[in-house]
């Protein structure tokens, strides 16, 4: 993904060594040149990575002592963030060694140290699930009650967003201590209300924390304030996400096998059709056998015909004739 404002800069995510494929968003969101906006097909139970390719000369910062802060953001929770000096001697080796003339480093998860100075350190990946590494996972959702929850609170749910902001360092690099257990944004499950009709199945979140080497944190100034001067958003959905969210083409249904070319069949397809014009067949005889004994008369309903009509011929009438009476000699 690219923005307008940074034509040098590329921000991608990217499952198993490959990058994911995006797609326009064509919301009615307002645009801005300083954010951008993709969808992405996320894979259940999938790691994924955030990387960055940074052309020599793409950002130039204010001063020699400003840096960017690169914050990450899953569902718009904010998860970690990752100190990104373009005029450091590494991005400098990185720009020789790659030969493109530019930087690449990735963000793959979070690093907690729970048990303050001393204590293990932990890195969990992205996932789907996953090290704190970001990984994509089903979205459980309920039928509780959604009030409890706020609207801001959900409203970047099926999103990994990425910030930029200009900082200046305070201080040395320390030890990272105390830094909290992450929680995802969705909890265990989710109220299905809170989707407001949004084809969300998917979540981001942090995988189980494997044992990792220490790291260090940096205190930092924003002099610029702390609005972002890049955003790039990823619209993380499963492939039946974007099917109904028409970012993609739903998938045709197969034409019905009694409509295709035989010699296209394959040979379950083909004994497949034979079975079913085996039963249409066995279902017309059946029909045609049941029409056939409702049309044939009974030897009771003859008799009963018979009946009937002697009894309407020996049936009383009187004469029209004047002074003649017509006595009726029938036996009851």
């Amino acid at each position: 993904m690219k923005i307008a404002t940074l034509p040098g800069v590329q921000v991608k995510l990217r499952v198993n060594g490959a990058d994911l494929q995006e797609y326009a968003d064509n919301t009615d969101e307002l645009y801005t040149p300083k954010i951008g906006r993709q969808y992405v097909e996320a894979v259940s139970g999938a790691d994924f990575e955030i990387c960055f390719a940074v052309e020599y000369g793409a950002i130039v910062s204010h001063t020699q002592a400003d840096v960017v802060a690169c914050h990450i953001y899953l569902d718009g929770k904010w998860v970690t963030a990752q100190v990104l000096d373009t005029s450091s001697s590494a991005w400098a080796h990185g720009r020789a060694d790659n030969g493109r003339g530019e930087c690449r480093c990735s963000i793959d998860g979070r690093v907690e140290n729970v048990g303050g100075l001393g204590g293990q350190y932990y890195k969990r990946r992205f996932e789907s699930k996953s090290q704190i590494v970001p990984t994509f996972a089903d979205l459980a959702t309920d039928d509780r009650s959604a009030k409890h929850i706020t609207p801001e609170s959900v409203a970047s749910l099926g999103e990994v967003k990425v910030q930029w902001i200009w900082m200046r360092r305070a201080g040395v690099p320390r030890l990272l201590t105390g830094q909290s257990k992450h929680t995802p944004a969705t909890g265990e499950s989710l109220p299905e209300k809170c989707l407001k009709g949004r084809a969300i199945s998917q979540t981001a979140k942090l995988g189980e924390a494997k044992a990792c080497a220490a790291q260090t944190s940096q205190d930092a100034t924003y002099p610029y304030g702390r609005q972002p001067f890049a955003t790039f958003t990823f619209k993380y959905r499963s492939r039946r996400d974007l099917q109904i969210e028409g970012v993609i083409a739903r998938t045709p249904s197969p034409s019905p096998l009694e409509d295709r070319d035989p010699d296209s069949l394959t040979a379950d397809e083909a004994r497949e059709l034979v079975r079913r014009m085996r039963a249409q067949q066995d279902e017309q005889v059946r029909i045609k056998r049941e029409k056939r004994a409702r049309s044939v008369p009974h030897d009771d309903d003859d008799r009963a015909a018979v009946a009937l009509e002697t009894r309407r011929r020996k049936r009383p009438r009187a004469s029209h004739d004047s002074g003649i009476d017509v006595v009726d000699l029938t036996d009851f």
